[in-house]
């Protein structure tokens, strides 16, 4: 499949970069990743995944790991966060979810998050609220992990919401409180010093721009020098990337790929261009946030699948649906299903299911698409699946 281990420049068809890109992803695998550990090999290549709050069918990162893993369960995660604690929630692109001894490194994100939470504060006129960043800290610090109901700020509000909410996220931000633990999505916090006695890491610009880079290139896989893909601190800047591009061409770290009809050059992973996994025909159902999908004008080049997450958009102006997910068909997007929000114990209620238009609906493709809805179920523990389209 690939020619030249050593070549400065790969030539590879659409098919090829799709192939690379599912096995670097770990999905759709013949031998798929089984057991909770299997989410240590997850984080250990993709390093993050991004959270988001929405429980429709499970949240973005449950969704994120049941694609890769057989037989996935939700507390597997919720272990890794808050008893193994080998997992942590932070901010990298976004709110995310990554390794913790990771955390350290990302000392210069925290004091961006604290500039522009600063700057949130003073165009709101709530600055007073980093006034009660030491008496909360005081009081987690005498009472042990709290929630935000548990703060007492005598009542202190302003016109969103509580004082208390407002300043905890900040204390958040900054990194000197953690997530100890939640209660569906009431989040419980503990002083950061009293759970981890992790060894700061100095870094000059250059190290953390060249670190942070390689990082997101590690959580993409298959990638090119623009997108939205690349958001966050020191790397959104094509220049600067460019700079840093060079020097991991010229260290053999990244390798320099031309896919058929794209003038874009691409790049991937010199240690993962022959992975040996081999890629089955079945289907996987994405998270809206997906790591593969994180760059949607590249998943439109490469894939030919054109995703917008529409939970944003008003209802009148949806081309499909509030919380629709991608279907990923061995190494093809085949369309995008939509679930009504599911409850413990309740059917998984499919209310809207497009394929794509070039789609040729086969019964292999009906049989791997019910497979994969029987699997979704019961992550879920959903008591059965049951269709009720309504577009």
């Amino acid at each position: 499949m690939y020619v030249g281990e050593f070549m400065e420049t790969l030539y590879w068809t659409k098919k090829q970069a799709r192939e690379y890109t599912v096995k670097y992803h770990f999905l759709n695998l013949k031998e798929p990743l089984k057991t909770k550990s299997a989410i240590k090999d997850i984080f250990d290549r993709l390093l993050t995944i991004q959270y988001d709050p929405l429980d429709c069918v499970g949240r973005n990162p449950d969704l994120v790991l049941h694609a890769r893993i057989k037989d996935y369960k939700k507390e597997y995660l919720y272990e890794a966060l808050y008893k193994e604690r080998y997992l942590i929630d932070g901010w990298d692109k976004q709110m995310s979810i990554f390794r913790t001894v990771d955390f350290p490194y990302f000392d210069r994100v925290r004091i961006a998050r604290e500039k522009a939470s600063l700057a949130t504060f003073e165009h709101h006129n709530i600055r007073e609220a980093v006034d009660y960043k030491d008496d909360i800290l005081n009081q987690i610090r005498e009472r042990g992990p709290l929630y935000s109901r548990e703060i007492n700020l005598e009542n202190k509000r302003w016109i969103n919401g509580k004082i208390s909410s407002i300043t905890l996220d900040y204390l958040f931000n900054i990194g000197d409180i953690i997530v100890y633990d939640k209660a569906n999505a009431q989040k419980r916090f503990e002083l950061y010093e009293r759970v981890f006695n992790l060894k700061e890491v100095e870094m000059t610009e250059t190290e953390f721009t060249l670190w942070y880079l390689k990082r997101r290139i590690k959580t993409l896989g298959f990638f090119w020098n623009k997108g939205t893909a690349w958001s966050g601190l020191h790397i959104q800047k094509r220049s600067i990337r460019t700079k840093y591009l060079g020097k991991l061409l010229e260290e053999d770290y990244i390798v320099k790929v031309m896919v058929e009809d794209i003038k874009e050059p691409f790049y991937v992973i010199k240690e993962f261009i022959n992975n040996p996994a081999e890629i089955k025909k079945q289907i996987s159902v994405l998270a809206p946030l997906d790591n593969l999908n994180w760059d949607r004008e590249l998943v439109k080049k490469i894939f030919d699948f054109d995703y917008k997450w529409e939970v944003y958009v008003p209802k009148t102006k949806r081309v499909y649906g509030y919380y629709v997910l991608p279907l990923l068909y061995g190494d093809e997007f085949i369309g995008r299903i939509e679930f009504n929000n599911h409850r413990l114990g309740k059917p998984l209620e499919v209310i809207g299911l497009w394929y794509e238009p070039m789609v040729k609906v086969t019964k292999i493709m009906e049989k791997a698409l019910n497979q994969a809805l029987i699997k979704f179920a019961k992550y879920l523990e959903a008591s059965e699946v049951i269709y009720n389209i309504k577009y």
